[in-house]
C-alpha cells in the first residue's frame, strides 16, 4: 500500500489512536448505551487470579490513590492514601482504615472499614466528613471490592453512595456511585514516593 507523500504524521496519529482504542475499549465510558441521556462504565467481571497482598494504586483528573493490603491471621487488612490534584486535601489512614486530619484549616474525617470478606471479596463501609468555609461535605457508603482480570486490576464499586453539600448556599445531593479501578504495582508495601504517578 502507498501512502501519498506528507501524510505519513497522519497515518501515524491515525495508527497510534486506533491501537489504543482496541487496547482500551473495553475500560472506557460506553455514551448511550441504552438511554442517551446516560453513560454506561464497563466493569469486568470477578476472578479469583492473584491476591490482595501489596500496593494497589489509582489516578484520574482529579486525584491519586494508593492502597496497601496485607493479610494478618487469615484477615485482610488496608491502609489509604489520598491526594486531591485540584484542592489542598491529601490524607493517609492507619491499617485500622482511619484518618483525622485538616483540609483548609478545618479538622476532617475518614474512615473506610472493611465489614466481610474472603481471598477474593472484600465488602465494607465509606464515611468522609469535612469542611471548606461554611460548606460542610460528607460522604458515606458501602463498597465492595474484587480483583477482576489477570488479577491484577481491582474494581473498588461502590453498592450505596451518599455525597451531601451545599453549592452556593443550597443543599446539594449525589446519589451517582463511584467505580475506581486499581492496578497492583507491588507484590510488597511499596512507599508512596516509589509508585508511578
Amino acid at each position: 500500500m502507498r501512502i501519498p507523500a506528507g501524510t505519513g504524521k497522519a497515518c501515524a496519529w491515525f495508527l497510534a489512536a486506533a491501537l489504543c482504542a482496541l487496547a482500551l475499549g473495553p475500560c472506557l465510558a460506553q455514551v448511550g448505551a441504552g438511554d442517551p441521556r446516560r453513560t454506561s462504565i464497563y466493569v469486568p467481571d470477578p476472578t479469583n487470579e492473584g491476591s490482595w497482598d501489596g500496593t494497589w494504586m489509582y489516578q484520574s483528573v482529579a486525584m491519586k490513590m494508593a492502597l496497601w493490603m496485607r493479610t494478618r491471621k487469615g484477615v485482610t487488612e488496608f491502609k489509604l492514601r489520598y491526594e486531591s490534584l485540584q484542592r489542598g486535601n491529601a490524607f493517609e489512614t492507619d491499617w485500622n482504615g482511619d484518618a483525622s486530619y485538616y483540609a483548609s484549616e478545618y479538622p476532617a474525617t475518614f474512615q473506610m472499614h472493611r465489614t466481610q470478606g474472603d481471598a477474593n471479596r472484600i465488602e465494607g463501609t465509606w464515611f468522609w466528613e469535612s469542611q471548606s468555609g461554611s460548606t460542610l461535605r460528607v460522604e458515606k457508603g458501602k463498597f465492595r471490592l474484587f480483583r477482576a482480570l489477570d488479577g491484577r486490576t481491582m474494581v473498588f464499586r461502590f453498592e450505596d453512595f451518599e455525597l451531601s453539600t451545599s453549592r452556593r448556599g443550597q443543599p446539594y445531593r449525589s446519589a451517582i456511585p463511584p467505580v475506581w479501578t486499581f492496578v497492583k504495582v507491588s507484590k510488597r508495601l511499596a512507599l508512596w514516593d516509589e509508585l508511578p504517578f
